[in-house]
C-alpha cells in the first residue's frame, strides 16, 4: 500500500507541475493575472507531493543519483561575462524577446501533445534554450522581458523531468493500444518490438527519470513475451 501511495503522490505531483507551467504560460500569453492564484495552489501541492518524509538516519549524498526532479533554477545558468551582457542589452530587442517567448510557449505545448520521440526532445531543448535566452536577457536588463515571462521561463526549465514522465506514459499508452488493435499476434509483436527498439535508442535522454524509463521498458518486454 505504501508503494501505491508513493506512486499516486508522484503522479499527482507531475500533474501539479504541468498545471503550474501551463498556468504561467497562459498568464503570459493571455495576460490574466488571476491565474496566478491557481498557479500558486498547484505549486504548493507539487511541493507537498515531491517532499520526502524525514528519516532518522544520516543524510545521504544525493549527488550520486543524478539530477533531482523539478529543481532547476536561475542559479544553474552559467555565469555570463559582462561584455556579453552589454552586447545583448545593445542588440537584443523587445521583438526578439516576444518571439523567443512565443517559441518557448509553443514548444512546451507541443511537448505535451506529441507522440514522436524526435519532436519531443527537439522541442524540449528548444523550449529550454529559449527560456535560458530570455533569462539572460532579463539579467542584461533588455526590454520586453517582464516578471511574468521570467516566471514562465523558470517553470519551463523546472518541468523537464515532469514532461519526460508524461511523454513516457502517453507514448506507452498510444503504442500499446495501437499494437493491440492489429489483427495478428505477429503484427502486434512487431509493433511492440519496434517501439521497444526506439525507446532504448533514447535511453540517455531519459537518464534523469531512469526508474520510470526502466519500468516502461520492462512492461513492454512483458507484453512482447505474452
Amino acid at each position: 500500500m505504501k508503494t501505491v501511495w508513493n506512486v499516486m503522490k508522484k503522479v499527482l505531483g507531475v500533474f501539479c507541475v504541468l498545471m503550474v507551467v501551463g498556468g504561467c504560460v497562459a498568464t503570459y500569453q493571455e495576460k490574466q493575472p488571476g491565474l496566478l492564484v491557481l498557479v500558486a495552489v498547484f505549486g504548493l501541492l507539487a511541493v507537498i507531493c515531491f517532499r520526502r518524509p524525514k528519516k532518522k538516519q544520516p543524510p545521504v549524498n544525493t549527488t550520486q543519483y543524478g539530477t533531482p526532479e523539478v529543481t532547476i533554477t536561475t542559479e544553474h545558468i552559467p555565469e555570463i561575462p559582462k561584455e556579453t551582457l552589454k552586447d545583448m542589452r545593445r542588440y537584443y530587442t523587445a521583438m526578439q524577446a516576444q518571439n523567443d517567448a512565443r517559441i518557448m510557449a509553443e514548444s512546451f505545448q507541443l511537448c505535451q501533445q506529441t507522440h514522436d520521440f524526435d519532436t519531443f526532445f527537439s522541442r524540449l531543448k528548444l523550449a529550454q534554450q529559449s527560456a535560458l535566452t530570455l533569462l539572460q536577457a532579463k539579467q542584461a536588463r533588455c526590454k520586453g522581458v517582464d516578471d511574468q515571462t521570467v516566471q514562465a521561463c523558470r517553470s519551463v526549465l523546472s518541468a523537464g523531468d515532469a514532461l519526460k514522465l508524461d511523454f513516457l506514459e502517453r507514448k506507452y499508452q498510444h503504442e500499446t493500444n495501437s499494437a493491440m488493435q492489429l489483427k495478428t499476434p505477429a503484427g502486434q509483436r512487431k509493433r511492440l518490438e519496434a517501439f521497444l527498439n526506439k525507446l532504448q535508442a533514447y535511453d540517455v535522454e531519459f537518464f534523469s527519470v531512469e526508474d520510470a524509463y526502466n519500468s516502461t521498458v520492462e512492461k513492454i518486454k512483458e507484453l512482447v513475451q505474452e
